[in-house]
C-alpha cells in the first residue's frame, strides 16, 4: 500500500502571503493583509519562516510587509502606527528619527521618537517601542503622510539637528561637534583610528535626509530655521555662525569640523 503523501506544512501552503491554509477542507481564505504583526493568523515562528522563504520582509519592530509590496512612505507611517496604543497614536506626531526613517527607509531605529503634548517622557519611558518628547510644535510643523502625523521635512531635519527624536544623544550637533576632537581635531582622531562617536551616526542620517531631499530642503533654509530656534533661548554669540558652517558641510555630505 503506498505511502499517503505528507500533509503540507502551514509556511508552505501561505502563497500569495495573508492567505491561511484552507485546503482541502473549503475553509475560506483571508484576503491578503497589507502589514502584519505576531499573533492571528500567523505566530511569530511562521512569520519568520515567511521572512526566510522570501514572502515577507520586515519593516520595523514586529512588523512585516508581504514582498511584493512597494515600501512607499505611507506604508512605513501606517506600520509606524500599528506600534502605538490609539490614545497615543491620536496625540502624538512622528519626529525625529522616526520621520526620516518615513522619508528614507533604511533603518528604523531602535524605538519610535514621537512628540506630544499629553504624554509624558516618564509615563512612556516604561516603553521599549517609543520615545515621547514634549517640545512646542506649531500646526505648521505637521503634515499627514497616510493618515499618520508625521513632522514636516524642514522640522525634520531641524529635530535631527538639535537633538529632539533622537535616540543616540539630546544634545545638538553644534554642541556635539564643538565639545568632540574628532570634530576639532579630525587629523589626529584619524591618524589615531579612532572610532566614530555615536552622535555620527545622525549627522548622515541628516546629511542623507538633505541629499535626497535637496529640490525640498536647502542649506540656507535650514540654517536659518536652526538659528531661529536656537535664538529663543541663551546662547554663544558665535552659535549661529557655527550651525551655519556645519549645515553646509552637512548638505555637502562631509564630515564636521569645527575650528
Amino acid at each position: 500500500m503506498p505511502a499517503s503523501p505528507a500533509a503540507p506544512s502551514r509556511s508552505s501552503s501561505v502563497h500569495p502571503v495573508g492567505h491561511p491554509a484552507g485546503g482541502e477542507s473549503g475553509a475560506p481564505k483571508e484576503p491578503p493583509r497589507e502589514l502584519y504583526r505576531a499573533g492571528a493568523p500567523f505566530s511569530d515562528e511562521e512569520l519568520q519562516m515567511m521572512v526566510a522563504e522570501g514572502a515577507l520582509e520586515h519593516l520595523i519592530a514586529d512588523v512585516y510587509a508581504p514582498a511584493w509590496r512597494r515600501h512607499t512612505p505611507g506604508l512605513r507611517a501606517r506600520a509606524a502606527r500599528l506600534l502605538l496604543p490609539s490614545a497615543v497614536a491620536s496625540s502624538s506626531v512622528l519626529c525625529g528619527e522616526s520621520a526620516a526613517w518615513i522619508q528614507l527607509g533604511g533603518s528604523p531605529g531602535p524605538r519610535l521618537t514621537l512628540i506630544s503634548p499629553v504624554f509624558r517622557r516618564g509615563r512612556a519611558a516604561g516603553s521599549p517601542l517609543w520615545q515621547v518628547h514634549q517640545v512646542e510644535l506649531s500646526d505648521h510643523d505637521v503634515r499627514r503622510v497616510s493618515g499618520v502625523a508625521v513632522t514636516t521635512l524642514l522640522r525634520t531635519a531641524g529635530d535631527l539637528f538639535l537633538g529632539v527624536g533622537t535616540t543616540d544623544s539630546r544634545r545638538s550637533l553644534d554642541l556635539l561637534a564643538a565639545g568632540s576632537v574628532h570634530a576639532r581635531h579630525p587629523e589626529l582622531s584619524a591618524a589615531a583610528g579612532a572610532a566614530d562617536p555615536a552622535w555620527m551616526s545622525r549627522w548622515w542620517l541628516l546629511a542623507e535626509l538633505m541629499h535626497a531631499r535637496r529640490q525640498d530642503l536647502d542649506a540656507a533654509t535650514l540654517s536659518a530655521h536652526l538659528v531661529a530656534r536656537v535664538r529663543r533661548r541663551r546662547h554663544a554669540p558665535d552659535r549661529p555662525a557655527r550651525i551655519r558652517t556645519l549645515v553646509d558641510q552637512c548638505a555637502s555630505r562631509r564630515r564636521p569640523t569645527v575650528r
